[in-house]
């Protein structure tokens, strides 16, 4: 295509569409070219006063995530960040790379502890169900990436040895219910 006939599209193009929002918004007339009727005036506005909106005196309340959690384990062993996992420490691990160095709220059994997510898992790398308003791929027993096989159980989070252990979770339960959140800066 010739370019004279690029930009004299392009400049015809600009011009509709200024004349059209020119004649709709009232700032240009046609006179004689058109019934003055087909485009009215805009009417200048009355004073009106607005009172201003109410903000609530209360914050929203957090969202909370209810998921299986099971203990990471690994003792020794590095986790995603590089950290050397101890016995004590508390951290949790979420299917998602994304996550990583956030800090995260979880409850179960009437105790609440926050603590930093240092690893991924379980069963999956890629899966931040919580971006998309899901449940965890590992709950229909699915797992990213696939060559992995199926996930082992239901769990959406991993608790560390530290983390089960405040909790007061003993070692030969396998699996519990949890609700956790991310902790917003400032918090």
């Amino acid at each position: 295509m010739n370019i004279r006939v690029v930009i004299t599209s392009a400049v015809i193009t600009f011009l509709m569409c200024a004349l059209f929002i020119g004649i709709t918004t009232g700032m240009i007339h046609l006179g004689s070219w058109a019934n003055a009727e087909d485009f009215p005036r805009p009417q200048p506005k009355a004073s009106v006063k607005v009172a201003p909106a109410k903000v609530p005196s209360h914050k929203s309340q957090p969202v909370y995530f209810k998921v299986m959690a099971t203990r990471e384990g690994l003792v020794g062993k590095r986790t995603a960040c590089g950290h050397l996992i101890k016995a004590e420490d508390q951290f949790v691990a979420l299917p998602s790379r994304k996550a990583l160095r956030r800090t995260v709220e979880v409850r179960y059994d009437n105790r609440v502890i926050r603590c930093p997510v240092l690893d991924v898992g379980p069963h999956s790398t890629k899966d931040p169900y919580w971006e998309t308003d899901t449940r965890p791929l590992s709950e229909s027993g699915k797992r990213i990436p696939a060559k992995w096989g199926r996930a082992k159980n239901k769990a959406g989070i991993d608790l560390s040895d530290g983390l089960w252990d405040a909790f007061g979770i003993t070692r030969g339960t396998g699996i519990v219910e949890v609700q956790w959140r991310f902790v917003e800066p400032g918090e």
